[in-house]
């Protein structure tokens, strides 16, 4: 029968030679490649090699050769620097990064309504590998920091997140911008202006590879005040996994509001608002901070 395991035929006597023979026992049909599989209790047949690219799996009842790929592991890193090894199994890697966001501006609210600006998302990239190295540099941005209401200070830049910075695959995602606290105000007639964060600009990677993702962040709002009493801190900018911090809002029964913190991956923090409640007293709101970046890679074979 063909593709079975069997001794080959040397006559009717053997020699020594004939015993020994790295020949004596082949498949039927046999070629350079081929595996043997027991394909019962007391049968080994022959497996012919696939083809080019193709990677051995099973059905739970027989090996075979395949073209699809199967997820070995996912590896994930926050915020922070490192090396990423690849898994001893996998052949090819997707890798998907997203930067800090923008810290949202913090609102003094100094005998007048203010609003600060938000901060910007971070940027994305996405690049399928199909012939990773063993290990790859990284870095993983931060979010900027808060800026606060006691001054109006403006947020932080959030920071970039890069993999393999010094290779041939370099990847680079920038971080979003800051928003602007009270003290860097675009207009001083009502309603006061103040600037947002522009979202970090759009992620770029050494070499064109198909499939290449790279988005930018989303700016921030602007902060606005429409008088000593209203005012509305603008809101973060969104990364490619979302997570816009909301402005703060302030009025007489709420002086002081605090931005909200960028959510999810990358996501600006939003901008403080600071106004006068019903006793005339004025207070300020602290913005929020950006969200941090985040790496993911996914491994086949």
């Amino acid at each position: 029968m063909a593709n079975e395991f069997r001794h080959n035929t040397v006559g009717t006597d053997l020699t020594q030679a004939e015993f020994e023979a790295v020949g004596l026992h082949i498949f039927n049909n046999q070629a350079a490649g081929d595996m043997p599989v027991a394909t019962s209790a007391t049968q080994i047949s022959r497996l012919p090699v696939g083809t080019l690219g193709q990677g051995l799996k099973s059905n739970g009842v027989m090996p075979f050769w395949s073209s699809d790929l199967s997820l070995v592991s996912v590896q994930t890193f926050p915020a922070g620097s490192g090396t990423y090894t690849k898994n001893t199994n996998a052949t090819k890697i997707l890798v998907e990064g997203v930067a800090g966001g923008g810290g949202g501006g913090g609102a003094n609210g100094n005998n007048a309504g203010m609003g600060a600006g938000g901060g910007g998302g971070g940027s994305y990239f996405r690049r399928f590998i199909t012939s990773p190295n063993t290990s790859y540099s990284y870095v993983v941005g931060a979010g900027g920091g808060r800026g606060l209401y006691v001054s109006g200070t403006s947020g932080n830049n959030g920071a970039n997140t890069t993999f393999d910075a010094a290779g041939t695959q370099n990847l680079l995602a920038p971080g979003g911008a800051l928003g602007s606290g009270t003290g860097s105000l675009v207009s001083n007639s009502n309603p006061k202006i103040c600037a947002s964060g522009a979202g970090g600009v759009t992620a770029t990677g050494n070499g064109s590879v198909a499939g290449d993702v790279f988005i930018a962040g989303n700016p921030g709002d602007i902060g606005v005040s429409a008088s000593r009493t209203s005012s509305h801190g603008g809101a973060g900018g969104s990364s490619f996994f979302g997570g816009a911090g909301g402005g703060g809002n302030a009025n007489a029964a709420n002086a002081n509001g605090e931005g909200n913190a960028g959510g999810n991956y990358g996501g600006g923090g939003g901008g403080g608002a600071g106004s006068a409640n019903a006793a005339g007293t004025f207070r300020g709101g602290n913005g929020g901070n950006g969200g941090g970046g985040i790496l993911i890679v996914w491994e086949f074979a």
